[in-house]
């Protein structure tokens, strides 16, 4: 049986997909955008996963937040999602056994390859996930807030050690969003709808994953 920990990609193995080329044009796009004022966090967090999906090149990228509900079980939510999965928008995923908890737990940004062979849940995701490369998110003391992911719908696609490096660089501002969204007066925040790229058109009637 395929255990969690058996999918990720070792460091030996990204560490030789490098393209050091597209790595400066990524951070140099980063760096503008996290220089950009947040007065509104939502349109910031929408902002930076559409210019992820589009530097990236990849399929789809999503901002998982993670809450608390019954009895104090722990959940996700896909709170922003941009690319082909823009129609999973708002749904549920587990808190536990989950591809953005086991990234809590390792505490580190990871790559995983074809993560419904252990995670069940994503077999109802469609177009199915190759790789996702997923980068924690934390509140200034430790507390996790959620994470950042990319993912790739394309057999061939893969994601390398400069991915890694420009995820883990977004990591604080996207953070940084994630919190003034969670404190801010909704009444003083503007509508704003993600670019859907390459969205289904037809969205499961079941809006919970996990």
């Amino acid at each position: 049986m395929i255990q969690p920990n058996d999918l990720l990609v070792s460091p030996g193995e990204l560490q030789a997909r490098r393209w050091v080329r597209h790595l400066r044009v990524k951070v140099a796009a980063f760096d503008e955008l996290t220089k950009t004022p947040d007065a509104d966090p939502r349109r910031t967090l929408h902002c930076l996963i559409d210019t992820v999906l589009r530097l990236y090149g990849a399929g789809s990228v999503g901002l998982s937040v993670l809450r608390s509900g019954s009895h104090g079980h722990a959940y996700f939510v896909w709170e922003a999602v941009s690319g082909a999965l823009a129609a999973h928008q708002g749904d549920g995923t587990p808190g536990n056994h989950s591809t953005c908890g086991l990234c809590l737990d390792i505490g580190t940004a990871i790559v995983l390859a074809h993560p419904a062979r252990a995670f069940s849940y994503l077999a109802r995701v469609q177009p199915a996930i190759c790789e996702a490369l997923i980068v924690p998110l934390y509140n200034d003391d430790g507390t996790p807030l959620g994470t950042l992911w990319v993912v790739h719908h394309e057999q061939n696609a893969r994601f390398g050690a400069d991915d890694v490096l420009v995820i883990e660089r977004l990591a604080p501002v996207t953070a940084r969003a994630l919190r003034r969204l969670q404190t801010a007066d909704p009444a003083e925040l503007q509508v704003v709808t993600s670019k859907r790229a390459n969205a289904p058109t037809v969205r499961s009637g079941n809006s919970t994953l996990g």
